[in-house]
């Protein structure tokens, strides 16, 4: 899901959206909401999708990735701050294994692990150590044993296969979980312990789950999203 609109991917490999398409998320070439699911063209060969505000990147069986929708940010990936209405093939590599979309930046994993995005970068969200936005995939450092990503408004986490959390961007609450509340344009690693099994980042707190099952979560807790009854 992202804001307002919908994508989901049938088990004959149909990739369906539905919601509002004022920026063309819904990648039907217009941008007119639709209140019920509807196929996008006639392939069969989609096997992931993710959303972020306004914009969508989807993965294909033979590795290949493609982007549409609000691209202000360069969110598409496509090399242009253009709109995209309907599907955009992101570079002509077709190695990428696993994708997340932020509010307005994009993820992706290759296959030999190496981590990669693009979009929006005023909070250092992006990892590459600035604090410019890219409309083309750059590759975040170079390391090869990345995982698993969750992305937000203007920050990031991430996980090694090694089961190490990593996190950069925004830390005015804390939501990198490194005590320092300063942001950080680069991967650091998030204590020492290598039992992080699943994350999730929001716009300014986050959580994740080890092996043992066990919840952890930090930052704002205004709202008491923490659940640390306080």
């Amino acid at each position: 899901c992202g804001t307002f609109f919908t994508a989901g991917i049938k088990t004959d490999g149909t990739l369906w959206l539905w919601g509002c398409n004022g920026s063309g998320q819904l990648g039907d070439t217009n941008v007119l909401t639709r209140n019920f699911p509807a196929k996008l063209g006639s392939d069969n060969d989609w096997i992931s999708a993710s959303c972020g505000y306004e914009h969508i990147i989807a993965l294909k069986k033979n590795g290949t990735i493609w982007g549409w929708g609000l691209n202000d940010s360069g969110q598409v990936g496509d090399g242009t701050f253009t709109n995209r209405s309907s599907p955009r093939q992101i570079v002509i590599d077709d190695d990428w294994e696993k994708i997340y979309c932020g509010v307005s930046n994009s993820f992706a994993i290759k296959t030999n692990g190496t981590l990669w995005a693009w979009g929006a970068n005023e909070y250092g969200q992006l990892g590459n150590n600035s604090y410019t936005k890219s409309n083309i995939p750059i590759q975040i450092g170079m390391d090869n044993d990345w995982n698993k990503v969750s992305c937000a408004l203007s920050n990031t986490l991430a996980i090694k296969n090694d089961g190490s959390l990593w996190a950069w961007g925004n830390n005015s609450y804390g939501q990198l979980g490194d005590s320092s509340k300063k942001s950080k344009p680069y991967p650091v690693r998030i204590g020492t312990d290598n039992d992080w099994s699943q994350i999730s980042c929001h716009s300014y707190h986050s959580s994740a789950i080890k092996t043992d099952g066990t919840l952890w979560s930090w930052g704002y807790n205004q709202n008491k999203q923490l659940g640390d009854s306080t």
